[in-house]
This record gives structure tokens, sequence and C-alpha cells, in this order.
């Protein structure tokens, strides 16, 4: 929110000002025009401000005013010549050559206040040409977020409506688009939590930018929501790039900010503006039951919920996951009189391929410990481990009963 010396010079009110020194800090901003008559506290001046002065009491001996030159403070110096001073001393000009520090002689018909006048009211236009721009800006941000809300939420009359008042806003939705959502670790000062969703905004948004693709943002209470085009790559797969985009996103994120730690969903591509709603949903579930997966991933993919693809059906669909895994593994649910706690055996038993030795380490229980309490599982459930059929049964109850527990803690 300021102008350079060299548009200060090149106004009408400046139109007989002589450059004497400091050519190569013409581009120099000034940020307040300061007039003084009597230079005496040097230390007053503040950075970027650009000094008027009649010279009242200057000469080539004048060593305060030197220093004041060669301080690297001021954006600019302009001495009147006629009134103290009938020329501008080689001192001063060689110090202001030597600092880029821009050296302006004025001659007597310029009038101060219109001089100060015309530069001061050169900066204010130029921060209210800022200020229109940032408010412009703000606007684009607001209705992009609410045009992305409608999208993600179905709550447009027709596929054409939206997909013409994407066009009047720079966006193409006839194109393949998929939905990802980055979800920041909870933190329990909110407003460092506000601050890092802020951050998670401007990095997202320079980044997506630089990629060279289109992308609507939205903040979300967990983090932020981002709906983006999706390039077919030479099978004509999208989900490749979506995923490639995802990890390039996460690796700009974790160079920048490796304290912070994020996870993001992916739903999956569609051409279809009707269903970039399932991708919003697909992008959130894959982000919310990340903890689910035995693996920790920091990119989920919505396909990578298989398991639990029918279970979000059926519970949708209004029908209980309890009763489903009651059924199942019920008489697994309680601990044995030793303490023994089935669920979580069988959990790492799955994890672990089947492996008794890691599974047996992880769960720091030797193996034959191990294989009394498989036994015991498969007494209380009726299940039997050996058979593949049988435990794929016994995986989707537990995931079933995982995912119940996730909604219903």
């Amino acid at each position: 929110m300021s102008i350079s010396v060299h548009e200060a010079i090149s106004l009408p009110a400046m139109k007989d000002a002589k450059i004497r020194g400091g050519k190569n800090g013409l581009d120099n901003p000034i940020k307040w025009v300061t007039i003084v008559e009597v230079i005496e506290d040097i230390n007053r001046f503040q950075e970027g401000e650009f000094l008027i002065t009649t010279g009242y009491g200057l000469n080539e001996h004048s060593s305060h005013f030197q220093r004041l030159l060669a301080m690297n403070q001021l954006s600019g110096v302009a001495i009147y010549s006629g009134f103290y001073l009938q020329e501008i001393p080689q001192v001063f000009i060689e110090i202001a050559n030597q600092h880029q520090l821009p050296l302006i002689e004025l001659p007597t018909h310029l009038n101060f206040s219109t001089v100060t006048k015309s530069i001061l009211q050169q900066i204010l236009n130029k921060q209210m040409e800022l200020l229109k721009e940032e408010a412009v800006k703000q606007t684009q941000i607001r209705l992009r977020g609410e045009f992305l809300e409608e999208i993600i939420n179905r709550s447009f009359q027709s596929s054409s409506i939206i997909i013409e008042r994407g066009k009047t806003l720079g966006y193409n939705l006839s194109l393949h688009h998929a939905v990802l959502h980055i979800k920041l670790d909870q933190y329990t000062d909110n407003e460092l939590f506000k601050r890092y969703v802020e951050v998670l905004y401007n990095d997202t948004f320079s980044y997506m930018d630089r990629a060279n693709r289109q992308f609507l943002l939205r903040t979300r209470l967990d983090g932020l929501i981002i709906l983006t085009q999706i390039k077919a790559d030479k099978d004509g797969s999208y989900k490749h790039d979506s995923l490639k985009l995802t990890k390039n996103l996460l690796e700009n994120w974790k160079r920048r900010h490796p304290h912070i730690p994020i996870t993001i969903g992916v739903g999956k591509p569609y051409k279809n503006v009707n269903q970039l709603s399932d991708s919003a949903n697909e992008a959130k579930y894959a982000v919310d039951l990340s903890g689910l997966l035995l693996s920790k991933k920091e990119i989920i993919h919505y396909d990578d919920l298989a398991t639990f693809h029918l279970l979000l059906q059926m519970k949708e669909l209004g029908i209980s996951l309890e009763d489903f895994y009651k059924e199942k593994i019920g008489k697994l649910l309680n601990r044995s009189k030793q303490g023994i706690d089935y669920i979580q055996t069988l959990d790492m038993y799955f994890k672990y391929n089947l492996n008794l030795q890691t599974t047996a380490a992880h769960l720091y229980i030797h193996r034959h410990t191990l294989k009394y309490r498989l036994q015991q599982i498969e007494n209380r459930s009726g299940y039997d481990l050996s058979s593949a059929d049988e435990r794929l049964t016994l995986q989707l109850a537990l995931a079933a009963y995982k995912l119940e527990q996730y909604y219903n803690p």
C-alpha cells in the first residue's frame, strides 16, 4: 500500500523535479511523506518515509544529515534549491549514489502542500485499489465456497443450471471431478486449531493454484474440503491422478509443516455433477473411518474401505449393525475370567495376515498362548479359523463392530 519514488516524481505536481543522485533506488516504496524545515533528530524518521526539506542549515559540512542519508531508512529525499541551498552539495549526491537513495532537487516554484498532497493522494488511491481488489477477492472466495456447498449437498435445481453457474465463476463442471477431505488432528486449544485451519486453507490454495487445475475450497470444522478436476491417465483411469495429486498435496504440507499431521480422504471421481455429492460423502467416510483400518494411512481412498462398503450401505438402509455383529461374535465381546480380550486378539491376528509369530510378538505373548486364545475364539464363536469363508464372516462382523463403536462409542 505504497507508491515508488519513480511514481512520485512522475506526478504532475513534481513536473520540474530533478534527480540528482541515487537513481538505482527509484523503486523504493514511499509509505509516508514528511516535511521538515530544520533537521535535528535524525533518529525520529521511520522506514519508508519520503523526506521533503528546504535545506535550512544544511551544507557540505552537515555531518548529521550525511548520517541520515546513509542510514538506509528513508525511501528518498527531496531538497528545495533556491531557499537556503543554491545547489545540492556533491557529498550528498555521492552518499545518495552509494546507498541507492533517490536525491531529488525541487525548484522553489513547486508548492510544499501541493507536492505533499499529490504524493499522499496517490498513496491513498493505491490503498483504495488494494482494498477493492481484496474485497473482490473475498467476494469471489465466498461465492465459490457457497457454490461448492450447493454441489456437494446437491441443493441445485438442475445439472444444466449448476453447470451454467459454474461457467460464470470460471469453473467447468463438465469434466471429471473428485472431492478430497483434509482432516487436521484436533487440538485442545481452539484458537490454535483455527489458525492451523487458516494456514491449511492458504497453503492448499497456493499449491492447487500452482498445480494448474480447477479447484474449489471450503473450510470445515475439522479441516478442509476440495473439489478438483481429475485427469485420465493413458489407460483411461482417473483414480491414479487423484491419488497422485493427493500425495503431492500431502508432501507439500509435510515439508512446510512437519509437526502438524493431516489425514486426507479421497472420494471417487465422477463426470456427472449429480454424483459429486457422492464423492463428497465418500471422501468424508474415508477420512472419518481411517482409524478403523488395520494399517494407519495418511491418504485413504474410498476404495480402501472395501470391507466397510456393504456395512455402510446396510447402515444407510436402517439395518442394525449391532444385531449383525452380536449374532456372529457376540460371545467374544466379554473378556474371559483371565481378562483376555478376544476381539483385540482376533483383530491383531487378521491384521498380521494370520502369522502366529508376528501376532504373538505384537500382543506380547508366547505363540502357544496365542494358539490357546485362537482355540478359545473358535470354541466361543463356533467358527473355524482355518476356513477362508468363515474367516471372512468373522472379519465382516469385526468390521461391523468397529464401525458401530465408531458411531456409538
